[in-house]
């Protein structure tokens, strides 16, 4: 009976690291999303600042 404990203790610490390591995943794809996300709006608000300077 105690073999049993163990594997589901052992599955248990499995999963908890396999979602750790989803939740890092995640997080460093949205982190990359944002990057890009910023990136394209400071090209943005380039953009319009220069053609606001040649405007005037």
């Amino acid at each position: 009976m105690q073999t049993y404990t163990v594997h589901a203790e052992k599955m248990h610490e499995l999963l908890h690291a396999l979602h750790v390591k989803e939740e890092k995943a995640r997080a460093s794809i949205f982190e990359q999303e944002l990057a890009k996300e910023y990136e394209q709006l400071r090209k943005l608000l380039l953009a319009t600042i220069i053609k606001n300077k040649g405007e005037k």
